[in-house]
């Protein structure tokens, strides 16, 4: 068996995450900062779907922003069962810190 992740690895995730985050004004108005973990379905054609934030911060757009960021993330690599590509769901933190 092989866990999903995103092409790449932790490092191009990362970098994706680097180049299109957007932190919401509100919350930088606010200073919202925080961890919010998604939960989406990494389905056997490698799509993502059933995107949705589970926990973090309510105010603010921080849970907004992270959803639109797993679901323009493209394709990401499915699991495998003996070889071949099944329908996970996976969950990821996304952190917010303003500096």
């Amino acid at each position: 068996m092989v866990d999903t992740a995103y092409p790449g690895g932790l490092k191009a995730w990362l970098r994706f995450l680097n180049k299109r985050l957007r932190y919401p004004d509100k919350a930088v108005n606010k200073n919202i900062m925080g961890t919010v973990w998604i939960q989406f379905t990494v389905n056997a054609d490698s799509t993502v779907s059933d995107v949705a934030a589970v926990s973090g911060p309510t105010d603010g757009g921080l849970r907004e922003e992270a959803a639109r960021l797993v679901t323009v993330s493209g394709h990401w690599i499915p699991r495998t069962e003996n070889g071949v590509p099944v329908t996970s769901i996976r969950r990821v933190p996304i952190v917010f810190k303003l500096m």
